[in-house]
């Protein structure tokens, strides 16, 4: 026996087919509907129970939208098959700042995006913002883009599980170099408040290090901005020393200038690829001049590294013994800073030096006043 399907709300009816075939031989099977072709479904045929004396009925049991089918029949059958529709995949799209200066590489990420039915999924992003942007491995779950100008940008990405799709965005904010220091700079006013963890004079120095920055960003000289900013980490890094700074407030001042720092480093172009860093002398390392220098206190010791790997920053003595070690350990590429108490030094000259994996160094002289 058959039962076939023709009820208006069924937009391509389909065709179950049950009963014996031949003299001891039961059928079972479901052909689907495929623009009016109809094609044998292997799947939901294995599911169905081969009966005979059957009687099918299609209807919505479950009250979910779409046609079921029940079945009865001989031997002992009494089956209602559930029509398992294809739900639309669930997606999602994050990015890590939803702010970032002009010159990063912002990458997405839509790995958590999921569909119901366990089906595989493909992705396919667009990105709208200011020049045309292109985004770099759009038909992957982890797209990127260049934040080549300032403005906003608007990702979105589309995943399809073959049958339907659904689309999730994340909208970035690109901003300049110096408006990232001007908003880092009233944190830092806030801070120097008669309320405020820091004295008006030590706010006035993180700030004094942030205008030094604009300037070169200003003047074109990108090199010379990473320096001042490294100066910036080391000042904050001995303000959190000395209790004047929380851990948390620390790293709220040193995270947007080592963004500022790796924007101006290593900016990206529109079609993602990093430009040439800021070359330094040896184009492994750069040790910076110490500041101050000459000095009487703590002395601010800044380099760079293009590399992540083995670091050594020491001091020495005019007769060559090594007096201090400030750093010996793997260090992550880019800007850092290192703090010297010159209290406990002799007043005299001295020559600190920075060596890094494969022997690379560079030299700084040092002079420690009374």
């Amino acid at each position: 026996s058959y039962w076939l399907n023709g009820r208006t709300w069924v937009s391509d009816p389909d065709f179950a087919l049950t009963g014996q075939s031949g003299a001891s031989s039961r059928v079972g099977v479901l052909y689907r509907n495929s623009g009016g072709t109809l094609a044998l479904d292997a799947t939901s045929s294995a599911v169905i129970a081969d009966v005979e004396d059957s009687a099918l009925a299609w209807a919505d049991y479950d009250s979910d939208g779409d046609p079921d089918l029940a079945a009865t029949g001989s031997p002992f059958v009494g089956d209602v098959y559930r029509n398992a529709r294809n739900l639309p995949p669930t997606p999602d799209v994050v990015v890590d700042f939803t702010v970032v200066v002009v010159g990063t590489l912002v990458a997405l990420n839509g790995t958590a995006s999921s569909d119901p039915d366990g089906d595989a999924l493909s992705f396919a992003g667009t990105l709208a913002g200011p020049g045309g942007p292109t985004l770099i491995n759009a038909l992957t779950a982890t797209p990127s883009f260049c934040a080549a100008a300032a403005g906003e940008y608007t990702a979105t990405l589309v995943v399809s599980d073959g049958e339907a799709a659904a689309a999730a965005a994340a909208t970035v904010t690109a901003i300049t170099p110096s408006a990232a220091l001007d908003a880092l700079a009233a944190d830092i006013r806030l801070l120097g408040a008669p309320a405020g963890p820091l004295s008006g004079g030590q706010a006035n120095a993180l700030t004094q290090k942030l205008r030094q920055a604009q300037w070169f960003i200003g003047r074109g000289e990108p090199s010379r901005a990473v320096h001042h900013l490294a100066v910036f980490a080391g000042q904050v890094a001995s303000f959190q020393a000395n209790g004047s700074l929380s851990a948390a407030e620390a790293a709220a001042l040193t995270a947007p200038g080592a963004a500022v720092s790796g924007a101006l480093r290593s900016p990206c172009t529109q079609a993602g690829r990093p430009t040439a860093l800021v070359a330094s002398e040896e184009g492994v390392l750069e040790l910076r001049a110490p500041y101050p220098n000459p000095a009487r206190g703590t002395v601010t010791v800044s380099f760079e590294v293009a590399e992540a790997g083995p670091v050594r920053l020491s001091v020495y003595d005019v007769l060559g013994r090594a007096v201090v070690v400030l750093v010996d350990g793997q260090m992550e590429a880019g800007p850092h800073a290192a703090m010297l108490a010159t209290s406990a030094l002799p007043a005299g000259t001295y020559v600190v030096r920075l060596t890094a994996a494969g022997g690379a160094s560079q030299t700084q002289r040092l002079t420690v006043l009374e």
